[in-house]
Parts: structure tokens; sequence; C-alpha cells
């Protein structure tokens, strides 16, 4: 009589798991794409393939996931919206071992979904995008801009692997990492009376018109710093555009706030705009990038260590 397997002795038999990681990636791709032909070119599988394979994982699953119409593609059921979130958890799981062996470079492969709040985007995408291209040729950056609720949004529907954006009181329970910290600076036309100083403090500027960079971030972190400063500003235009913003400051039309993202050494002047330090210095504000508490997929655990070593100042 053979003796018993110690290392297997005490432990409960696992049935063999019901899906595949293959049918998992078919019905991701359904969701993604909001079809079965488009699953196929998404995985280079035949529709019938595809299809088969999302009957037999229903079946499986003794659940309707998806709802076929003929001319509108595919649309997930309520169990199936429950079941994408698990199902992108798990093929996560699944690349982190096919990625932590091999070739790193070329064995991190496909998209990395961002989206940005603000004009984040104009300050991080375009190294990133560089910098990927260069580290993990097989990674695919995608990204969108938009608010936070719609962010949000797309990002609790798995649209979205990470959230760029600032650190005002953020969602507790997402995970988060820090790229960097901007102070705020005064914009001033170059004829402004002020315009000469070394430095700036708020209080200064309460008998003057402002150009509101109207931003949500950027709107409330300006007025609490002023709120805090007894000053109350006189707001003559307001945009959320940042150029214009500085083209309307420009023209003299009045002083603007803005953030230091490109982290220019202060007083500087270009383009017939100067800027100026705070005086007594403000609190500055982090940008970082957050996701929910799931571990990331290596090829998005790649995309963030990039972004955080562009984002860090030189």
């Amino acid at each position: 009589m053979s003796e018993p397997d110690h290392a297997t002795a005490g432990k409960a038999f696992r049935a063999p798991t019901p899906f595949s990681l293959r049918q998992l990636e078919y019905f991701v791709a359904i969701a993604e794409t909001g079809s079965i032909a488009g699953a196929s070119i998404a995985t280079h599988a035949s529709g019938s393939a595809v299809s088969e394979a999302i009957s037999s994982l229903e079946q499986s699953l003794g659940a309707t996931l998806l709802v076929r119409r003929r001319s509108k593609g595919a649309t997930l059921t309520s169990d199936g919206r429950v079941i994408l979130r698990i199902a992108y958890r798990l093929l996560a799981e699944a690349e982190l071992i096919t990625g932590s062996v091999g070739d790193r470079k070329f064995s991190l492969a496909g998209p990395v979904r961002i989206g940005f709040t603000g004009t984040l985007a104009n300050h991080i995408l375009p190294d990133l995008v560089v910098e990927v291209q260069a580290q993990h040729p097989n990674i695919a950056i995608e990204h969108v801009i938009g608010d936070m609720p719609t962010l949000l949004e797309a990002h609790d529907a798995a649209e979205l692997d990470l959230i760029v954006t600032y650190d005002l009181d953020f969602i507790p329970e997402f995970s988060k990492r820090k790229l960097m910290a901007a102070e705020m600076m005064v914009l001033l036309p170059r004829d402004h009376p002020l315009a000469k100083e070394p430095t700036i403090s708020l209080e200064a500027l309460a008998s003057h018109p402002m150009v509101l960079l109207d931003i949500t971030a950027s709107r409330l972190h300006t007025f609490e710093l002023m709120r805090g400063r007894g000053v109350t500003p006189l707001i003559a235009y307001r945009t959320d555009d940042r150029e214009l913003h500085r083209s309307l400051i420009q023209r003299g039309l009045g002083y603007g706030i803005q953030l230091n993202l490109d982290q220019l050494p202060l007083p500087s002047e270009l383009h017939g705009v100067v800027y100026l330090p705070i005086t007594p210095p403000t609190p500055t504000l982090g940008v970082l990038v957050a996701w929910r508490s799931n571990p990331l997929p290596p090829r998005v655990e790649a995309v963030v260590g990039i972004m955080q070593s562009i984002a860090a100042p030189s």
C-alpha cells in the first residue's frame, strides 16, 4: 500500500473549473466591442468559435450573459455585468503569471486605457506614449478626457484601467500613486503694475480683475486658497481652456492663477505673460494615478511605473 502524499493530504479535492480563460477573453471582447463580429476581429477567432464559446460559458454558469440582437450586436445582461468585472480580474491574474517570465519587453502586450481629468493629458500623455512605445512596443495606450463622474462610471464599467486626476479628497477605496506635486502661481500681463515684483501675495490682487481658469480642480483649489487669505476674487472672465486663459491674460484682461504643471522656474516671462510665485507659499496640489483596489495586470503596472518616472521632477 502506497504512502499518502503529504503535500496533498488533508486538502479538499478541487473540481475542474467549468470555463476557460479563452471563454472569458471572448466574453470581455464582446463587452468591449459590442458584438460577436467585433470580438472575433479583436481576438483573431472566427465568429462561430466566439459564439460557441459564449454559449458554452453560459451553459456552464447557468446564466444568460448576453442578449444577442442581429441588427444591434450584443448587450450585457445584469448577470453579464456582474461577471464582467470578475472576468477582468481573472484575466489580470492570468496575465500576472505569463508576464512574470520570459522577455518582459515583448511579453507585456495589450491596451492600457487611461482617463484624464482637466488638462492633465497635455502634460503627461505625449511623453508617456513615447516611453511606452520604446520600452514595451506591444502595449497600446488609449485615453479619454472627462470629468470625474464620467471617468468613475467608465472605470466601474471596466472601460478604463487607470484614472489620472488631482489629489482632492479622492475616493478612499481606490489605490493611488503620486505622480507630481505642483504649486500655484500667478499669471499677469507684462504691463501689469504688479508684474515687476519678484513675488506676489493674494491679498495684493484683491482689487484687480481676475480671469478664472474654470476647471473643477483648479477652481476649487484657487477659491480655497483665496478664501484662506480673506480674498474674494473679482472675476471678469472665466474659461476652462488653459491656453485661452493665458491669451486673455496676455491681452490685459486680468490676472490668473494656475498650477505650475510645467515646472516653470519662477519668476518667468513667456509670450507676454509673467509668472510669479505666491507669497507666502501656498500648499502644493498633488497629481495622482488611481484605480480600484485590485491587482494590476503587469502591462498596466509597467505603464504606471513609466508614468511615475516621466512625471517626477528632474
